[in-house]
């Protein structure tokens, strides 16, 4: 016959155990969710601060990176494509129809 020290010890071996397998899961969980979004896919997109913009455009002499024709809008290219990095190297100015057919696949590299 189990006595009521033997039930209470299972109780809480059983709540223990369950605490710890809580424990574990948000662990995998929290550790899933950084795995997750360093891949380009889910990475947050961050975009190019001001001044590397306005050094781009006065590289490129008011020019777009590709079609070498002025405009008054533009766009703002990753040139590797990946949007975390934000290097000054890494960012091209190219006007709106240019931008477009690049991140369409219609402009060949």
């Amino acid at each position: 016959m189990a006595t009521d020290s033997d039930r209470s010890q299972k109780e809480s071996n059983t709540t223990i155990k369950i605490i710890v397998f809580l424990i574990i899961c948000y662990v995998v969980w929290t550790v899933y969710k950084g795995l997750k979004y360093r891949h380009a896919k889910y990475r947050k997109r961050q975009y190019f601060k001001s001044y590397i913009k306005k050094s781009t455009v006065l590289k490129q002499r008011h020019k777009c990176a590709i079609c070498k024709k002025r405009a008054d809008v533009w766009d703002y290219d990753h040139i590797d494509g990946n949007r975390s990095n934000n290097h000054a190297r890494n960012c091209q100015a190219l006007c709106p129809n240019c931008h477009a057919k690049k991140t369409r696949g219609l402009l060949e590299q």
